[in-house]
């Protein structure tokens, strides 16, 4: 069945980067596992940065007692240098607040200098995450930190860009701090063409909160608040408090879910789920799809154009009907995602959010695709590379699964590539830039030609480019490329 279903998305173990986020993460593993919300074990693990192994460093000096979770590299002022954000926590003390800190270059003494530094209400390491996002709506980025809290609470903390009490290094002051036994909700709105082409500012994000009612005694009874952006105060303000009476559940297998823990919500996810809209009535025909594999621990986004695949990490019941879910990118493990599922019926759930993952999902039967319940032949014997190889125009290739570097008409380029099956063999490239955002998509049917001599091996790729399509592989106009491989026997 996996196999059947990861024919089905045509997926390629490629990560992709959000566009409107120029920013690149340098990570280093934590040195706790939390084994449980309300018992913290420290265990050392060895430390990694990223998946090239490249030696990344804080450009401050860490106190000992200390812990760095991670590095963020990213222009928050848009000046000609990177600043850098920090996540800290106490070595010595599980139940420390993750802290979080902002590195910026003096130009006075020419050197970084800790310019702010703020607690914030999450201490499982697990689970905490850093974005940036323009949720006030003045065109620069604001820090977004969501986590849980020791009590295992979903946490948001939320910092505004301000003027520093002294000197010009930047700055921040918090403006939302929240921690609920339920779900937080940033509900981004859409801004105007004027706001993109940052020539006025934006309307600022409402921020929801879900709990359960402490009034009732069914759990299905919620309570919303919303928090809005008051300018006068610098800060977040509690607007609306509603109450949401739950709905009386008939379907016994809801019923039974509701009571159950993480374990049963993932068996319940477990599947392919397919995007739903208002003016579709052909759900085959929508190409985003979500593959939630319980058993192999991860996560498959698929659209007609994207495929990403992350490793599920873990998960918490946050309400009756709702499970959060934390993962990693499968590539690059310092590409985190965070989401909040919602089950509306037996067949159908809501992704909480903004981004091209996010919205309403029904599940896929599998009567909807009984063309594909045997895993493909081809499948199981894609060709392996790995290597140098070189074109016949001088162009220079070298494969190190499950990542790439060449020299192109000059020019160096690196990222990622994957080798798949869809009818055809095909071969998906996804270039980086120094940021870590993926620069350019390249797709082709691959034909792989192995012969052998009495001294040689010869490799030969041709190469077609192409498109994906959710009908499969159309080529485009170019020309065939052709690599070439040539491995001496002794």
């Amino acid at each position: 069945m996996r196999y059947s279903l990861l024919f089905l998305f045509c997926i390629v173990f490629l990560f992709s980067c959000k566009e409107s986020k120029p920013y690149s993460y340098d990570t280093l593993q934590d040195t706790f596992l939390e084994t449980e919300i309300s018992k913290t074990t420290q265990v050392p693990v060895e430390n990694f940065v990223d998946s090239n192994q490249e030696q990344i460093s804080p450009k401050i000096s860490i106190n000992q007692e200390d812990f760095l979770l991670q590095i963020i590299n990213i222009n928050l002022d848009l000046d000609p240098l990177d600043e850098q954000v920090i996540a800290l926590k106490s070595r010595d003390n599980p139940r420390s607040p993750i802290r979080i800190a902002v590195v910026d270059f003096d130009t006075v003494t020419n050197s970084y200098k800790l310019s702010w530094e703020a607690e914030t209400k999450a201490t499982n390491l697990r689970t905490f995450i850093i974005e940036f996002n323009d949720v006030v709506g003045d065109l620069t980025y604001d820090i977004v930190c969501y986590g849980i809290d020791f009590e295992g609470r979903q946490t948001l903390d939320l910092f505004w860009r301000t003027t520093a009490p002294q000197g010009i290094l930047l700055y921040y002051k918090p403006i939302c701090n929240l921690s609920v036994s339920g779900t937080i909700e940033i509900q981004e709105l859409e801004r105007t063409r004027a706001y993109k082409l940052r020539q006025k500012t934006g309307k600022s994000f409402p921020i929801i909160t879900y709990e359960q009612d402490p009034e009732s005694q069914n759990l299905m009874d919620l309570v919303k608040i919303t928090y809005y952006w008051d300018f006068q105060v610098r800060e977040y303000v509690q607007g609306e408090k509603e109450k949401i009476p739950g709905q009386i559940v008939e379907d016994q297998q809801l019923k039974d879910l509701y009571r159950k823990g993480e374990k049963e919500f993932e068996e319940f996810l477990s599947g392919v789920w397919y995007k739903t809209t208002s003016n579709s009535n052909t759900p085959l025909e929508l190409s985003n799809l979500i593959l939630f594999d319980s058993r192999n621990r991860e996560i498959i986004f698929s659209s007609s154009s994207t495929q990403e695949v992350y490793a599920w990490e873990n998960s918490f019941r946050t309400l009756f009907n709702s499970l959060l879910v934390n993962g990693s990118n499968i590539l690059v493990p310092f590409i985190k995602r965070q989401m909040v599922i919602r089950v509306q019926t037996y067949n159908s759930i809501q992704i909480t959010g903004s981004d091209l993952w996010y919205g309403n999902y029904s599940k896929l039967s599998e009567g909807m695709y009984p063309s594909l319940s045997k895993p493909s032949a081809q499948a199981n014997n894609l060709p392996s590379i790995s290597g140098y190889y070189r074109s016949d125009t001088g162009d220079e290739y070298f494969f190190s699964p499950p990542l790439f570097s060449a020299t192109v008409q000059g020019e160096k380029i690196k990222g990622g590539f994957s080798v798949y099956s869809m009818g055809n063999t095909i071969l998906s490239m996804k270039i980086i830039n120094e940021l870590g955002l993926v620069e350019e998509e390249k797709t082709f049917k691959l034909d792989f030609i192995e012969t052998a001599s009495n001294n040689e091996i010869k490799r030969t790729l041709f190469m077609i480019p192409g498109v994906i399509y959710v009908d499969g592989f159309k080529p485009s106009s170019e020309g065939v490329m052709k690599l070439e491989q040539i491995e001496i026997i002794e």
